[in-house]
């Protein structure tokens, strides 16, 4: 075998750890992030590009590697094409993607803060102002899983009020009885319900007593082209902002051949918090796309020590294998060149090469890389 470990993912997410090439883009979303850590005032940023262009793993990328700083929380979450208003996006996007362990454990934290100055009925008034913004129900959650939680964690995570006060959290319908046994006067089922709650929640996650320090919440809302020409759910994110406006940035991808289908299709009342420029994913130059081969070869999750750079290739074959996705119309996208060199280096593999070169390449694409390629198949 060629590798330690195929190299060739066409599922973005997994190899999320891997970043190949793309240095622009690469340092355009690290600024993106540093200026975003400097200035800390909420807004969105629309990110766009081909389908396969690589915008998940760009996403996927960043959350991997900034995951582990104390001072971000990181929410992915595919944009439910089916959604028709906030409250769907709410219960099917942002709060199904929520670290709910850790929601619970800011819970405490902030409840513990708070009685180290202040009786109970006092702090739970702190919460009501200063967090759930005079919703009662929020707070009454809140207070439920930080009591729950605090006394044990084992048996606050087993106990029956802890389970319905989360269904209650993700939007759930429950039962009067339900709701009078957690404490709350009715469920989330609104619009305005949704951003109450996700402005609380997110208050809670960024609150300085919740954690000891300042913290962001980067919401990743991917694969949003259902998104253009939703008013409600537009209407919905601006009002986030509103209710967050410190510590706050919603990343927004779109697949899209024309970047301003974007433009049209978002609502002027959203554009004025969507920071000035899109980004762009954009296709490789010939390039671009030899060096991300080389550079995914040579990750050390791949390559077997004591090969040199090009291996299992020559360098020639690498460029040959981009002249040939050229000459046949194949975009220089990164899900195009995974699945053209996955092809191509699994066939020569069966064929028992040791070592791919120019002319193995001219013939694959010539006879084998033809209807039975996935590439030319779609």
């Amino acid at each position: 075998m060629y590798f330690k470990k195929w190299p060739y993912a066409i599922v973005p997410e997994e190899h999320a750890n891997i970043w190949a090439d793309r240095r622009l883009l690469f340092s355009q979303i690290k600024e993106l992030f540093e200026n975003f850590e400097q200035k800390n005032s909420s807004f969105i940023q629309p990110l766009w590009g081909y389908l396969g262009a690589g915008k998940t793993h760009t996403l996927k990328h960043f959350q991997y590697a900034l995951g582990n700083k104390e001072n971000m929380v990181f929410v992915y979450s595919r944009f439910p094409t089916q959604a028709r208003n906030f409250y769907e996006l709410y219960r099917d996007g942002f709060v199904q993607s929520l670290n709910f362990g850790l929601f619970v454990k800011r819970c405490s934290a902030i409840w513990k803060t708070l009685l180290s100055d202040k009786e109970e009925e006092e702090a739970f008034f702190w919460i009501l102002e200063h967090i759930a913004h005079k919703s009662y129900d929020f707070a009454q959650v809140v207070y439920n899983f930080a009591k729950l939680w605090s006394a044990s964690p084992a048996e606050g995570f087993r106990h029956p009020y802890f389970g319905l006060s989360r269904m209650w959290l993700q939007g759930a319908r429950l039962s009067m009885r339900n709701m009078k046994d957690i404490g709350v006067t009715k469920n989330i089922k609104s619009d305005e319900d949704a951003v109450v709650t996700i402005g609380g929640i997110l208050r809670l996650m960024t609150l300085k007593e919740a954690y000891g320090k300042v913290t962001s919440v980067i919401w990743m809302l991917d694969d949003c082209q259902a998104l253009l020409n939703k008013e409600a759910i537009q209407r919905g994110l601006r009002r986030v902002i509103d209710e967050c406006p410190r510590n706050l940035l919603v990343l927004i991808s779109f697949a899209t051949t024309d970047p301003e289908k974007i433009r049209l299709g978002l609502i002027d009342e959203l554009r004025t918090v969507c920071a000035p420029s899109l980004l762009e994913v954009p296709p490789l130059n010939e390039i671009e796309a030899s060096e991300f081969i080389i550079d995914l070869i040579n990750n050390k999750d791949f390559k077997d020590p004591g090969k040199d750079k090009f291996y299992p290739y020559t360098e020639e074959a690498i460029l040959e294998i981009i002249a040939q996705m050229k000459n046949k119309g194949i975009d220089l996208l990164p899900r195009c060149i995974n699945r053209c060199a996955d092809h191509l280096t699994s066939e020569a593999e069966k064929d028992s090469i040791d070592r791919i070169d120019a002319e193995y390449v001219k013939q694959f694409f010539g006879h084998k890389c033809q209807s039975s390629c996935p590439i030319f198949s779609e």
